[in-house]
C-alpha cells in the first residue's frame, strides 16, 4: 500500500520507502594490528576507513539500490553517521543514485566507555567538510560561519552512552525520518552501524508498532568473515495510515523541514 502524494489524476503514488543500511567492512576488524600501528589507526582509533573490498561491496550495494530508486522508491538523500566508515559507504550510494549526503550525528555509533569522554570519536565539522569533498558528494548540512560542516541531529547526550541509550536514540531518529518522509513525501536512505539496523528491525518495524509494514526485501545476504558481517540492507514500505498513526502519537516534534534536522 502506498501513499498519494497528490490527488491530481495521472500523478504517480507515493510510495513511503525507508532503507536501513549498515556500514560496509571496516579496515580495523580485518587488520587490527596494522590500523592500530599506522598514523590514522593512532588519531582516529575509533573512526576507521573501509578496507578496498569494502569500497567495492559499498559500490554493488549501490547499484542493487539504484535498481530500487529506479522502480519508484526516489530517494530524496542518503543520510550518513559521521563516522568514516559510513560516510564512505554512503558516498558510493550517494554518488551510484546522483543524491546529496546529508550527515547526522544522531544516527552514529555508541559513545562507549572505551571512547574519549570529552567528545564522540569521529572527524570533526571541519574535517567531515573535507572528507566529503575528498569522497565527492554533496551535502545538504549548513557550513558553519567558522568552516566545517552544521551535524544535524544531537550528539549522545551522556558518557559513557549505554547499549540501551544508544538503541533508544536511534528509534527516536529513525521514528524522526518516517515522520519527515510522509509529510514531505521523500524517502531516505540510512547509512549506520550495526546497532542501527539491529535497534530498527527489532524495534520500531516490530508487529505491532506499524503493523502494516513489511519487509519486502532483505538486499546484500550478509557474508561471513569470522564474526564480522559485511554489508546488509533491509527496506520498509510503509502504509500511509499507519505512518500518519505512528506520526500523531509521536513524541517528536512535528512540522519541522529538512532545513531544521
Amino acid at each position: 500500500m502506498g501513499c498519494n502524494s497528490s490527488k491530481k489524476q495521472g500523478d504517480l503514488p507515493f510510495r513511503q520507502t525507508i532503507v536501513i543500511l549498515r556500514h560496509s567492512e571496516r579496515l580495523d576488524h580485518i587488520d587490527p594490528e596494522g590500523y592500530k600501528a599506522s598514523e590514522e589507526g593512532k588519531a582516529w582509533p575509533f573512526d576507521t576507513p573501509l578496507t578496498a573490498k569494502g569500497v567495492q561491496l559499498a559500490q554493488e550495494v549501490a547499484r542493487e539500490l539504484g535498481v530500487l530508486h529506479a522502480s519508484g522508491a526516489s530517494f530524496a538523500a542518503v543520510v550518513a553517521s559521521p563516522y568514516r566508515r559510513c560516510m564512505q559507504t554512503a558516498a558510493e550510494v550517494a554518488k551510484q543514485l546522483k543524491l546529496p549526503v546529508m550527515i547526522d550525528q544522531e544516527v552514529g555509533e555508541v559513545w562507549e566507555k572505551a571512547m574519549p569522554s570529552d567528545r564522540p570519536p569521529h572527524r570533526q565539522p571541519v574535517d567531515l567538510e573535507t572528507m566529503s569533498s575528498q569522497l565527492g558528494v554533496t551535502l545538504k548540512n549548513p557550513i558553519l560561519p567558522q568552516g566545517g560542516v552544521k551535524l544535524f541531529g544531537k550528539p549522545p547526550q551522556s558518557w559513557p552512552e549505554t547499549n540501551e541509550q544508544g538503541h533508544r536514540r536511534c528509534t527516536v531518529r529513525v521514528e524522526y525520518y518516517i515522520e519527515q518522509s510522509a509529510l514531505t513525501k521523500q524517502n531516505f536512505i540510512i547509512v549506520a552501524a550495526i546497532l542501527f539496523v539491529h535497534t530498527v528491525g527489532r524495534g520500531i518495524f516490530a508487529p505491532g508498532l506499524l503493523a502494516s509494514n513489511q519487509i519486502v526485501r532483505e538486499g546484500s545476504t550478509p557474508t561471513r568473515m569470522g564474526s564480522r558481517m559485511l554489508p546488509q540492507w533491509l527496506h520498509w514500505r510503509i502504509s500511509c495510515n499507519e505512518a500518519k498513526s505512528q506520526s500523531a502519537s509521536s513524541s517528536i516534534a512535528r512540522g519541522l523541514s529538512l532545513s531544521g534536522l
